[in-house]
């Protein structure tokens, strides 16, 4: 009887940075953008009053050990009135206006179990690069509402990539570690910007126009403020959250 030889199934390497989510079409034709033309739209998100706290975040041994203190979530951070991981971005005023698809992808990596960064902004159908520099299992759960995605990420070094069709704001979770979270805040243009220590925010090349600016942050809220960009100026405006916030 001749002897049974185990069998090797082999995974293509795609599999592996494949992506999930839904189809993504191709984009028409970009709309002409005169950057002779283009202003900005600078400005600053605070909060005025005692903030709440960040969550501490109770991990488990394994993953303690790969800090040196007490860890929380980053899910209220203010420093000097300053907010920080506000996404910040125009919600209405630019009309049907086609921009260039991004080659460059955005990354989030998994790392002292803790999505870093926790807020990210990405454009439709750019690539979203999810990473694992932990020596230990993640997992990466999308709870897009289009299309919700849901894999793992099973040693150091491992990735994979998402591309989503639709404008949405998606909570991403680990199901092998409850308390890592982050969100992905998806839109059809090139204008958002997540704001860092300092509070502020930055829109480049914005086309002359009227607009409403968005901001978006897990815990305080949503504030909005309408601007009027004029050819090659820059406008400031600002978003306050807590006692006086607008």
């Amino acid at each position: 009887m001749r002897a049974l030889r185990p069998t090797l199934t082999l995974v293509p390497l795609f599999f592996l940075v494949a992506c999930g989510g839904s189809s993504c079409p191709e984009r028409p034709a970009p709309t002409p953008l005169d950057r002779n033309t283009t202003g900005a739209i600078i400005g600053a998100v605070t909060f005025h009053g005692d903030p709440p706290s960040s969550t501490p975040v109770p991990m488990d041994q394994t993953c303690t050990k790969l800090h040196s203190g007490p860890i929380t979530a980053g899910d209220a951070l203010v420093k000097s009135h300053r907010v920080q991981n506000a996404f910040v971005y125009i919600r209405d005023g630019l009309g049907d206006r086609v921009f260039p698809q991004p080659t460059t992808p955005i990354e989030i990596d998994q790392k002292g179990c803790l999505f870093i960064p926790r807020v990210v902004g990405a454009e439709t159908c750019q690539e979203i690069v999810f990473l694992n520099s932990d020596p230990l299992l993640h997992n990466v759960h999308g709870f897009a509402k289009g299309a919700p995605w849901n894999f793992s990420l099973s040693q150091a070094g491992s990735r994979r990539s998402v591309r989503v069709p639709e404008q949405e704001a998606i909570r991403v979770g680990c199901d092998v570690h409850a308390w890592m979270q982050a969100w992905v805040h998806v839109v059809n243009h090139p204008y958002f910007a997540v704001t860092g220590a300092d509070g502020a925010f930055t829109l480049k090349d914005v086309p002359p126009g009227e607009y409403v600016v968005t901001s978006v942050h897990e815990h305080f809220g949503t504030r909005d403020q309408k601007v009027k960009v004029g050819p090659k100026e820059e406008q400031a405006i600002a978003f306050a959250y807590g006692d006086s916030g607008n």
